[in-house]
Formats: structure tokens, C-alpha cells, sequence
């Protein structure tokens, strides 16, 4: 008398005359299965870059401006103008702030914030 088990369909055996197991069925299985797992992942990995891309496009546009900025107050005459990017202040122990953009010269000291809106 023969048992049957029952297999997941990844381990479709075939139990018969001397035949361990029938590749063909075993490989129509797997490419059933890559087939389906390949076209899960064709569509997340899209799907997860879109998402990233979104939260970091504002981040992008930003650091674009400031460099947009940084570009143009360069040409500012140094012996007139001193130029400083970046500038990190620390508020209390666990506070910071960040200034774009200061220039110091002798017609007054400018604190340049930047935004870029695209």
C-alpha cells in the first residue's frame, strides 16, 4: 500500500516505479514560482525608489538653491564682502540652529536664509 504526504508545491515529488521524483513537474513548479516573485519585486523595487525619491525631493531642491545662492555670493568682491555658509549655532545644550548664508561688510551684516520651491 502506497502513502501520499502532502508536499508544499515547491517539493512536488513523484513516487512510482524507481522515479525519485519528476523534474519536469518540479520545474514548471520553480518557474511558476520565480515568475510570480520576479514580478512582485519588478514592481516593488519601482514603487520603493518613488517613494524614497519623494521624501528626499525637497531635501534635493533645497541643497540645489543653496548651492544656487553659494554660487552667486561668491562673486561678491572679497576685499568688500566676507563670505560665510553654513553657520551652526548652538541655542542650549540640546538646541541648534543653521544659518544659510552670512555676509559681513562695511554696509551692514546680512543673515541669508535660502528656499527653493522648484
Amino acid at each position: 500500500m502506497m502513502r501520499t504526504r502532502v508536499l508544499p508545491s515547491f517539493y512536488i515529488l513523484q513516487r512510482g516505479k524507481g522515479s525519485g521524483m519528476n523534474i519536469d513537474i518540479f520545474l514548471e513548479s520553480f518557474k511558476t514560482m520565480l515568475g510570480v516573485f520576479l514580478s512582485i519585486w519588478y514592481f516593488l523595487i519601482p514603487l520603493a525608489f518613488l517613494v524614497y525619491l519623494k521624501r528626499q525631493l525637497p531635501k534635493i531642491i533645497g541643497y540645489v538653491g543653496e548651492k544656487q545662492v553659494r554660487k552667486r555670493l561668491e562673486q561678491l568682491d572679497p576685499t568688500e564682502y566676507m563670505v560665510v555658509h553654513d553657520v551652526m549655532l548652538r541655542l542650549t545644550d540640546e538646541k541648534t540652529s543653521q544659518i544659510d548664508h552670512v555676509v559681513v561688510s562695511m554696509y551692514g551684516i546680512f543673515v541669508i536664509e535660502t528656499k527653493n520651491y522648484g
